[in-house]
């Protein structure tokens, strides 16, 4: 575009690079576990847009035995097949006037205030999507499912929408302004190019209100579910998929013809989350060869709920301090018959969900991890580029990755939990049962009468040492006279 100064795009582009480039490739918010948690890699063998990834699907099954020089049963081969695996693109641009890109050259902190500071968050933005998206690409619900509908009666064109139970209110907040398709099954029913904008988000109520520029909201209704504007078709398939996966096909290969392939879906059936029920999920994955550590994701109120489980079990003891007691913790881990089970808090989790699975055996996978720049063109010339049209400076960031995995046989999804910590439940292992939150309560005022016992009992310890203390005083003063 004529007008901007081709020297002002360099500079950009040189200080980004000598300031900025390296920590921002790594940045990389805590609340993103499942991007932490599963490396990215290289696609290997590939072909166009696909890679290809060989899979054990049977044993070798051609045993013989007999007596003497017996003969040998014909070969029965395990059936090795190559999973398909594609890497989606995803871009995300933004865009900086002329006036802020003159500051921004004028020295580092400047930059680091408008440019530096658009790539950061357009960074956090970016692997936020891709959370959810490896979570919850291809979900059949979606975003979320709707279960109800109020259109305003002054606008027809702005509506609240109410979620069905199954959601993650962190999905949502910092979501204004974004663009949604809305699909009845497979089919989109707001116009084509005419995407849902949210005006605002109640995040902790289940709740967005969204408008459209053009159309009257009343095709609106509950069951239809809620995409990312343009993605139904061209998003990476998620962990809720691959875990959840029983007789279908994935990554090309199909769970009907090889049980090998099937995941092992659980159903809470209403019930909150419970150690034990972990255990008895994951205990369909032993039975088919699980021997290793895996990850239990799960939303923040259900690890509230086992939380609640491990207070209802506390007993103090003598390192009491009535000054200040430390409750809670940031990580929980059991020890089953696979081996570890750590309990992540994962705010991108949907209520209702735990997706468990072994990380060691996951990758993401594809062309290309979070980068800025355009592709085919070196970082250092490309990060921020003129816009066309525009009295302004653009950048963009993309990468082409979809997660993978070999062993679904090894994986769990647990569906159909309650969120409410007053359902009854068991806890096993410790010999406690909490039946309700009133159990609860009287649990923990017997840990308080207990606690204040054992304090009694320190005093008293106190007073009796003391005075054994005076009376070997006593002796040793007896006994120099």
């Amino acid at each position: 575009m004529a007008g901007i100064d081709e020297a002002l795009i360099t500079k950009l582009n040189e200080i980004h690079q000598e300031k900025y480039a390296n920590s921002v490739e790594r940045l990389l918010p805590d609340n993103t576990k499942l991007l932490k948690a599963i490396p990215f890699s290289k696609g290997g063998e590939g072909d166009g847009p696909e890679y290809r990834q060989p899979c054990l699907l049977s044993d070798e099954l051609g045993f013989s035995t007999g007596e003497d020089a017996f003969e040998y049963n014909p070969p029965v081969p395990s059936n090795r097949k190559k999973a398909k695996i594609k890497g989606f693109d995803i871009a995300l641009t933004s865009a900086m006037s002329i006036s802020d890109a003159k500051l921004s050259v004028q020295d580092e902190k400047n930059y680091a205030e408008n440019g530096g500071d658009i790539i950061k968050t357009m960074k956090l933005s970016f692997a936020k999507l891709l959370e959810i998206l490896h979570m919850y690409g291809q979900d059949a619900d979606g975003l979320a499912k709707i279960a109800s509908v109020d259109v305003s009666e002054s606008n027809n064109k702005q509506a609240e929408i109410t979620f069905a139970d199954r959601f993650a209110p962190a999905m949502w907040s910092g979501y204004e302004n974004l663009k949604l398709d809305v699909f009845a099954g497979i089919n989109r029913v707001n116009g084509e190019k005419k995407p849902l904008i949210i005006k605002t988000v109640k995040a902790s109520e289940g709740k967005i209100i969204v408008t459209s520029k053009t159309e009257d909201l009343n095709f609106l209704s509950q069951g239809q579910t809620l995409h990312y504007y343009g993605f139904r078709d061209y998003e990476p398939v998620g962990m809720r998929n691959i875990l959840s996966s029983s007789g279908q096909e994935l990554f090309g290969i199909s769970g009907a013809d090889y049980s090998i392939w099937n995941a092992n879906p659980f159903n809470a059936n209403g019930k909150p989350l419970t150690m034990s029920m972990i255990l008895n999920a994951t205990a369909s994955a032993v039975d088919r060869g699980l021997e290793e550590d895996v990850e239990v994701f799960v939303n923040v109120q259900h690890w509230n709920q086992l939380q609640d489980q491990l207070m209802a079990q506390r007993v103090f003891d003598s390192s009491y301090k009535k000054e200040r007691t430390d409750i809670g913790s940031r990580a929980i881990t059991y020890y089953g018959n696979n081996g570890m089970i750590s309990i992540i808090p994962s705010i991108y989790t949907k209520i209702g969900d735990a997706l468990i699975f072994p990380k060691k055996r996951f990758k993401r996978i594809g062309y290309q991890d979070i980068t800025s720049g355009v592709p085919g063109v070196d970082a250092s010339q490309s990060v921020w580029r003129r816009m066309e049209k525009r009295h302004g400076v653009q950048t963009t960031m993309w990468t082409n990755q979809s997660i993978f995995t070999a062993h679904p046989q090894k994986t769990m999804y647990v569906s159909g939990l309650s969120d409410q910590v007053t359902d009854s439940y068991s806890v096993s292992g410790a010999g406690a049962i909490a039946s309700n939150s009133s159990d609860i309560s009287n649990l923990k005022s017997e840990n308080e009468s207990l606690s204040a016992s054992v304090q009694n009992l320190i005093t008293e310890n106190n007073l009796l040492k003391q005075s054994v203390d005076a009376m070997k005083t006593r002796l040793e003063t007896l006994e120099n006279a």
